[in-house]
């Protein structure tokens, strides 16, 4: 359970960092 917890919070990391490239931010 704590490792598909920890996957999933990096891929929410990689969702907002995309998000951000998306929206201009640097």
């Amino acid at each position: 359970m704590q490792r598909a917890f920890k996957t999933k919070l990096k891929l929410n990391n990689k969702q907002k960092t995309l998000m951000a490239q998306h929206a201009g931010y640097s």
